[in-house]
C-alpha cells in the first residue's frame, strides 16, 4: 500500500471531525493524485492477492464439478433409455416366443396324431396333482390347465430366447 493512500485512509478516520477531508469530492481528487503518481498501477496488499487467489480458485473447482455432475447426470439418463430400449425388446421377443409356443401347442394338439394321446395324458392323471376328468365344456379341468399353460409357456420362453434372441443361456 502506498503511503499516500495509508494517510488518506488515517485522514478519513481521524477522530476529529475537523481533521477529516471535508467532502467526498476532496477524496475523490486525493484519489486521483494517487492514482497518477502510481503511473496507473495500484498494488494489492498480500492478503487481497490470497482472497482473489482463492476465489478465483473456487470458481473453477465449481466449474470443474459442474461439469463432472452434468456427465454423471446425462450418463445416467442415457444407460435409463437404454434399460427401457433393452426392456421393450424382451417384452416383444417374449410376446414373439409365446405366440409361438401356443401355436406349436395348438398344432400339436390338434393336428398331429401326438394330440390325443397327450391330451389323454394330461387328463387322466400324470402324477401332477388331481385331474381325473374333463369339466362340462370338455376343457381340461383346473388342475391340467394349469399345467398346460405353464407347458406352453416354457416352450414359448425357450423359443423366444434361443431361437429369436440368438442366446446360449439366460
Amino acid at each position: 500500500m502506498s503511503p499516500a493512500f495509508a494517510n488518506l485512509l488515517d485522514d478519513m478516520v481521524r477522530s476529529n471531525i475537523q481533521q477529516r477531508p471535508a467532502s467526498a469530492a476532496d477524496v475523490r481528487s486525493r484519489l486521483q493524485d494517487i492514482y497518477a503518481r502510481s503511473n496507473g498501477k495500484i498494488a494489492l496488499a498480500p492478503a487481497s492477492q490470497a482472497i482473489v487467489e482463492f476465489c478465483r480458485q473456487v470458481v473453477v473447482a465449481t466449474a470443474q464439478k459442474t461439469a463432472s455432475l452434468t456427465v454423471l447426470v446425462f450418463g445416467a439418463i442415457a444407460q435409463i433409455v437404454v434399460a427401457s430400449l433393452d426392456t421393450g425388446w424382451e417384452m416383444v421377443l417374449g410376446g414373439v416366443g409365446g405366440c409361438a409356443g401356443a401355436i406349436g401347442g395348438l398344432v400339436l394338439a390338434y393336428a398331429s396324431p401326438i394330440g390325443p394321446e397327450f391330451a389323454n395324458f394330461l387328463n387322466e392323471g400324470c402324477g401332477l396333482g388331481h385331474c381325473d376328468r374333463f369339466d362340462g365344456c370338455g376343457e381340461f379341468s383346473p388342475a391340467k390347465t394349469v399345467l398346460a399353460v405353464g407347458i406352453d409357456g416354457c416352450s414359448g420362453l425357450f423359443i423366444g430366447r434361443f431361437v429369436l434372441d440368438g442366446s446360449d443361456c439366460f
